[in-house]
This record gives structure tokens, C-alpha cells and sequence, in this order.
């Protein structure tokens, strides 16, 4: 297998996700395949001592772990932008015939491609990540008696030096006019904005068709409203210290300098809300990783006023 690993990060969700699927509060959210998937990529990259600590720890405890090293609700919330992503993508399906067109970037260990790509057999997934980055996943569908759907692919590529246009390009069954929904979870927060400009500028010079964008995006920096500065970064040398943070504000009008209209958003806390009661809220932030929706053709006339874009609807 290469050398290349998963992040603590993308090891972080998986387990999370597998972990959440084990209590009977959180597991009827979840779909079954989901929880076998997670689990099962999860255990196949368990190749560090913290990975390998994170997977002892029990619900509760991880729960409080990242309640307190990270920011509160962080662990109900790596299910719930999944289930708020997915929600998208079925609505987005039904818009496109089922034969729309899905790029993941930056996957790490989710199972959205893997799973949407038997429901979709007339659509297209596309996951793109680091060098070796799916080889975990190969092997543990392997392990577990599954194949790769043939309508989806993982394309390994570094993006830092490597374009984006020539990856998806170099696949026959790629095509730049087809109605494209992109996934960018849990991403962006690791680039410089110089470099989330040029991602959205290449998607959108890139297809010629309908195109959406879902992706998160950090509020604050790490050490703004969060004393521990993220602690986790200690744990991993800083090497995921987040970089780019972009307040709801200014996101409409920092979407439409890059020729994006924002059709919806779902801010941190009011995600957890659709979920959790009041009374486990209360140190959970307004806003952290809110998620947004964006399409490349821009509206008549700009809103620039986030309280005027609606929420992303939640399917309960």
C-alpha cells in the first residue's frame, strides 16, 4: 500500500460517524450501509497511536473528548453535515433525472460515492484525494466481499501540483457539460484563501453546465471564541491547523467576487438545533463549520445580506 495516510482528521469522522451508528439515539439516523462502511474504512486505517487511541475511546467519552479539545457538538456534527449532504444530493438527483454528475474532493474515508453511485446507476461519482488516499477504502471493500461500482472512480492526485482540469479531464467518462454537483467537506478550512479562490475560479471555467457547490467553511480561526486553540493541532504537529475562515457575513459577497450566487446555508449551531434539545446546546458556538450552497450562475441581483439566504431544508 503507498506510503501516503489518511489524515487524523478524515480518520476522526469515520470513527466518529461508526461510533455515533453503535447508540440507539444516534444509530436510527444513520443508514446501515453508512455504519458498515465507516466502520469498516475506519478499521483499515487505524496506522498511527492516536488513530488507534481515538478508536478505543467509547461514544461518551469521545463525545467529551471532542466536546473539549475541539468545539462543542464537533462529533454530532461530522454526522450531521453528512446527512445534510446527502439530502442535497438526493435533491439534486431528482433535479438532474438521476444522471447528474458528483465530484468529491478531498474525500478522505467517506462512503457517500461508494454508496450513491449503486442507488444512481445512470450518474457519475468522482472522488479525488491525495496518492493512496483511496487504497484504504479498495482494500476494505475487498475485505468485506464489495467491489467499486463501475460508475464511480477514484482519482488520486495532489492538487497542489497537479491541476484539477487535467485529472477530471484524463477520464473518459468525465464531461464538463454535464450537471455537476461538487462536495468540498471538511476541506477548505486547510487552504489559503488564495488558493479557495482558485479552486472555485477552475470549477467554474471548468464545466459549462449547471453547476452547485457544497462545501464548509470556518467561521473564526482556531483561536477566536475556542481558549484550547484546537488542541487536537498539538497532536498532529499542527500539520491540520486550519487557514482560511470566512464569517457568514461576507461569504455572499466573497462568493459573488468569484461569479457565485449563495442559494442557501445552514449555520453551526442551527444544524445541531434540528437535532439536539436546548438543553445540550448551550456552549455549542452560533457558528463554526457552516455549510453553503452555491451555483455558478449568479442571480439577477446579488443578495448580500446573509439573513436573507435561506437555510439548507432538513429531511427529518
Amino acid at each position: 500500500m503507498s506510503q501516503v495516510k489518511t489524515s487524523i482528521t478524515a480518520y476522526s469522522v469515520a470513527s466518529c460517524i461508526g461510533k455515533l451508528a453503535s447508540t440507539p439515539e444516534w444509530g436510527k439516523y444513520i443508514p446501515e450501509e453508512m455504519a458498515e462502511l465507516s466502520a469498516s474504512f475506519s478499521k483499515g486505517a487505524t496506522d498511527t497511536p492516536v488513530k488507534r487511541l481515538i478508536s478505543l475511546l467509547p461514544p461518551k467519552l469521545a463525545e467529551f473528548a471532542l466536546d473539549n479539545i475541539l468545539v462543542p457538538g464537533m462529533m454530532h456534527h461530522f454526522l450531521f453535515r453528512k446527512l445534510l449532504i446527502e439530502a442535497e444530493l438526493h435533491r439534486f438527483m431528482a433535479e438532474t433525472g438521476g444522471a447528474g454528475q458528483v465530484i468529491i474532493l478531498g474525500a478522505g474515508l467517506d462512503t457517500l460515492a461508494v454508496r450513491m453511485a449503486g442507488k444512481y446507476p445512470a450518474a457519475r461519482f468522482f472522488e479525488v484525494d491525495l496518492p493512496g488516499a483511496g487504497e484504504v477504502k479498495l482494500v476494505a471493500l475487498k475485505r468485506m466481499g464489495r467491489q467499486l461500482p463501475g460508475n464511480c472512480r477514484f482519482l488520486a492526485a495532489d492538487l497542489a501540483k497537479t491541476p484539477l482540469t487535467g485529472v477530471l479531464n484524463a477520464e473518459k467518462s468525465f464531461n464538463s457539460g454535464t450537471a455537476t454537483l461538487v462536495i468540498l467537506e471538511g476541506v477548505l478550512m486547510y487552504l489559503r484563501e488564495s488558493d479557495v479562490k482558485g479552486l472555485f475560479t477552475t470549477l467554474h471555467a471548468l464545466f459549462s453546465g449547471q453547476l452547485e457547490i457544497i462545501f464548509g467553511a470556518m467561521a473564526h480561526p482556531d483561536d477566536v471564541k475556542n481558549w484550547r486553540v484546537r488542541a487536537a493541532n498539538f497532536l498532529t504537529e499542527a500539520q491540520e491547523k486550519t487557514d482560511w475562515h470566512a464569517s457568514s457575513r461576507d461569504m455572499p459577497g466573497f462568493m459573488a467576487s468569484l461569479g457565485y450566487s449563495l442559494k442557501s446555508w445552514m449555520p453551526y449551531k442551527k444544524l445541531q438545533a434540528f437535532y439536539r434539545p436546548a438543553t445540550e446546546l448551550r456552549n455549542v458556538p452560533e457558528e463554526d463549520e457552516n455549510y453553503y450552497l452555491v451555483t455558478k450562475t449568479p442571480q439577477s441581483v446579488v443578495n448580500f445580506d446573509i439573513g436573507q439566504i435561506p437555510l439548507l431544508p432538513i429531511n427529518l
